[in-house]
């Protein structure tokens, strides 16, 4: 739904969180996905790996920022 509201694929969106559930989610509508760790929830552990596993939000713009694209 998201990707079509904004005219393109779930592969060029990245879901960012901080829920497993989410992230999970997410990779199963083939979006990108980012981690955002907090010590009280962890990565739900039967889905697949986020893309990127972040501190923080400047950690994970630090990141993007040295993708080549």
């Amino acid at each position: 739904w998201a990707a079509a509201q904004v005219n393109c694929q779930p592969g060029e969106i990245m879901m960012v969180s901080v829920h497993g559930w989410d992230i999970a989610g997410a990779v199963n509508a083939g979006m990108q996905t980012a981690h955002i760790k907090r010590s009280q929830i962890l990565h739900y552990p039967l889905a697949p790996a986020p893309r990127f596993t972040c501190k923080n939000l400047l950690e994970l713009a630090d990141k993007l920022a040295d993708l080549r694209f």
